[in-house]
């Protein structure tokens, strides 16, 4: 009788378990939380998936849900021009997944953003349709800029400048409503939103075509497109940082270093380090910029900030063991093996100083 009963239980379980599921997936609960989980339209995509995994199976309930969903919701999703957008959202959230998290298959972003384009052409005006059009161009660029060959970066350039040419045809749309069948499920189409929405993506335009401008040896147009992108969008930490790491590349190519550059350089890094301190990244740089100024001490307290947060980072690694002169003094051996020891643990291509 107990065998039969914990049967009986398991099976209610499971028979409530499944009644639950297809209630979420029959009412979009699933696919909201792919909307929450990706953030795509107002900043880095995917911020709170630590592994490509757990993005996929975030997306995979999504597309599930929707299947299960268009009975219920008495509609196909993009039959017409006045339909939900939900299957070309889903496409550039999962390009976005295979191009920047560790793990993804690069290959599969470039064919997911175009079939995303060709799903968007005739949509005419809608400002969510041309903001999806303007994130699938900018994530092509980023394809082409990893190229890094001169007819890559020169394509990685054009479709930077043919989103922010699209940016400033939506500029005029940010004072209008609306539309009512997506104001619920899309936020960025409400004004406010949509006006945040707008600014991040001409930030990100302009620090494409920044980044190429430098790969074809232009820093002057660099540093005018990236100092825009941190106008535009002045809470973007990628602008700052990137403003601040070209400041002081520009500082410590010259055999003179100009004090006045050097100061200024300084405050943009501790304010990219301020603006998100979980990265490592202006941590590194700033203790690179205390090395420059013959500073030993700050620049390994920087360095082993920057190292706290991320044990392989190579530029701190290095700068570590170049100030610490490898552990070669009796006090410094004992913590510069152990540094080394944990940054050898790490599952990453950038823990190689590590190993010397």
């Amino acid at each position: 009788l107990a065998a039969a009963a914990r049967r009986a239980t398991a099976a209610a379980k499971a028979s409530s378990s499944d009644t639950h599921t297809l209630f979420n997936s029959q009412f979009g609960t699933a696919y909201l939380q792919f909307l929450s989980a990706w953030t795509g339209m107002y900043g880095p995509s995917w911020p709170f998936c630590a592994s490509v995994g757990r993005a996929r199976a975030v997306l995979g309930r999504a597309r599930e849900a929707l299947a299960l969903a268009e009975d219920t919701w008495g509609r196909t999703t993009m039959s017409d021009s006045s339909s939900g957008l939900e299957r070309v959202v889903l496409d550039v959230g999962e390009a976005d997944l295979e191009c920047t998290l560790a793990g993804g298959f690069r290959s599969a972003s470039e064919s997911l953003y175009r079939r995303a384009l060709d799903a968007l052409e005739g949509k005419g005006t809608d400002r969510v349709a041309g903001l999806l059009k303007v994130h699938c161009l900018l994530g092509l660029a980023r394809l082409s800029l990893s190229n890094d060959v001169a007819p890559s970066i020169a394509t990685a350039e054009k479709l930077a400048r043919e989103a922010l040419d699209i940016l400033s045809s939506l500029e005029e749309q940010k004072e209008r409503s609306g539309s009512p069948f997506l104001l619920c499920v899309y936020a960025w189409n409400a004004p406010s939103l949509f006006a945040l929405s707008l600014s991040y993506h001409v930030c990100t335009s302009r620090q494409l075509v920044a980044d190429a401008c430098l790969r074809s040896n232009r820093p002057e147009d660099a540093r005018r497109f990236l100092t825009d992108a941190v106008r535009d969008f002045p809470g973007s930490f990628e602008a700052a940082f990137a403003l601040a790491a070209f400041h002081l590349r520009d500082m410590l190519s010259n055999n003179r270093i100009d004090p006045n550059a050097a100061k200024k350089t300084r405050i943009l890094l501790l304010k990219a380090a301020k603006m998100d301190t979980s990265k490592s990244d202006p941590f590194s740089l700033l203790g690179t910029w205390y090395e420059s100024q013959e500073d030993a001490p700050r620049a390994l307290g920087c360095y082993g900030k920057a190292l706290a947060i991320d044990p392989s980072h190579p530029v701190a690694g290095r700068g570590f063991l170049r100030l610490t002169k490898g552990g070669s003094e009796k006090q410094d051996g004992a913590g510069v093996q152990k540094l080394c020891e944990t940054a050898a643990t790490r599952n990453s291509p950038a823990n190689g100083w590590a190993w010397r």
